[in-house]
């Protein structure tokens, strides 16, 4: 790793790495990121293995965060709690309990230079994989569902050695580049990238993940990623472009229920039926000591986070697809596939509309849980807002 990093801070605008023996990794140096690894390379004289914990637990169990560490461990199983806290207090990703004395370098990319931690408290990777392909794993391999991280471990490993085992064996090219995606998009019709990284302006996709640029959050916007990249799909009908919108029920008053727009008894049942709303009150307060003033606070606190997991869980069976299209249409969605010849997937292949529905179901689907154990963690460890949407766009 300190190698590479090296060759990275001393070298010149582009880097290769040859992954095996038909695959190759190319990646675009700025000035930025040489400096960043330089700075990394000496990083191990600013700041020792010991400084990098301390800064660590500073940084993901802060005394004034503590309110909200306990409002996430409140609807999470004790062993998950344990799990959890102890991936937060170590970084280290390993079965519990496993013997962890030689892991005692810290990884310097998640610090600064300083060896300040950069991440957010809350961050966390498990929340980055398919929840049920995890546990799976993790049983194929002998870790129980209660140890989450371990099952994590076991699941990445599998996806490093099936990743490795392609490399090896595929004729694959993989180019970085840090460039703003519109003017990613702008430099290959150019060709400004032709003889660098072997990418001519001809260049055409059967895929293009955007991830949530779409979003007008992040000021680009779906009509701004259409004019940027239709031209680059292949010209046949399963060429697609994917987008993710994360940010979009801030935008449209009906993305979420509210009384006005719903029947909200109605939803609360349904939600209620298919055992989706937490029973978080302990016996001892639903009795009439609850009236005592020593429970009263507990009780009102306890009641203002059921409320707002409430409103959460009753998101998952409220069809927002009216309300999406909307947001569409008031983006300029329409107007940019019209002037590019392209159309919006009603039937998706790729990816479901909703986190959670079947990838061939229709816009108004609703998501949809096995049991009471995978809506458990697909709820209360992923912590999901059930507002996420994909989109697939295609050639007209």
């Amino acid at each position: 790793m300190l190698s590479l990093v090296i060759s990275i801070a001393t070298g010149s605008g582009t880097h290769e790495v040859k992954l095996g023996e038909k695959a190759r990794l190319k990646a675009e140096i700025d000035s930025d990121t040489q400096m960043l690894c330089g700075a990394l390379a000496m990083s191990s004289r600013m700041y020792s293995a010991s400084d990098a914990v301390e800064s660590l637990t500073s940084g993901r169990l802060p005394p004034s965060r503590k309110d909200l560490r306990h409002r996430h461990y409140l609807p999470l199983e004790p062993s998950h709690r344990v799990a959890n806290l102890e991936y937060m207090r170590t970084g280290i990703l390993l079965p519990f309990g496993a013997h962890n004395v030689y892991f005692n370098e810290p990884n310097r990319s998640l610090f600064s230079p300083k060896g300040e931690w950069l991440q957010r408290d809350f961050d966390d990777p498990i929340k980055c994989w398919d929840i049920d392909e995890v546990i799976k794993s993790g049983n194929a391999h002998g870790a129980s569902r209660e140890d989450l991280y371990g099952c994590l471990y076991f699941h990445v490993s599998d996806q490093l050695y099936e990743f490795a085992d392609r490399l090896s064996r595929f004729d694959i090219s993989l180019n970085i580049l840090g460039r703003d995606a519109v003017e990613l998009s702008s430099s290959i019709k150019k060709g400004d990238l032709t003889s660098q990284f072997g990418i001519p302006s001809s260049i055409r996709f059967d895929r293009i993940d955007v991830s949530n640029i779409v979003d007008e959050h992040y000021k680009i916007g779906i009509a701004g990623v259409i004019d940027a990249w239709g031209d680059f799909l292949k010209p046949d009908k399963e060429a697609t472009i994917i987008g993710h919108f994360t940010n979009w029920s801030g935008k449209d008053v009906d993305a979420e229920p509210n009384g006005h727009n719903c029947d909200a008894e109605a939803l609360f049942t349904i939600a209620q039926n298919k055992g989706r709303l937490p029973d978080l009150i302990p016996p001892e307060l639903k009795t009439a000591k609850s009236l005592a003033p020593k429970n009263r606070d507990r009780l009102r606190a306890l009641m203002s986070m059921v409320t707002a997991m409430t409103h959460t869980m009753i998101t998952s069976v409220y069809d927002n697809s009216r309300a999406f299209d909307r947001y569409l249409l008031n983006y300029g969605l329409d107007d940019a596939l019209k002037r590019n010849k392209l159309k919006r997937k009603t039937k998706h292949t790729i990816v479901p509309h909703r986190l959670c529905a079947s990838v061939h179901d229709p816009p108004s689907a609703l998501p949809e849980f096995k049991d009471k154990d995978s809506w458990y963690l697909h709820s209360r460890i992923h912590s999901m807002t059930w507002t996420e949407r994909y989109i697939e766009i295609c050639r007209s």
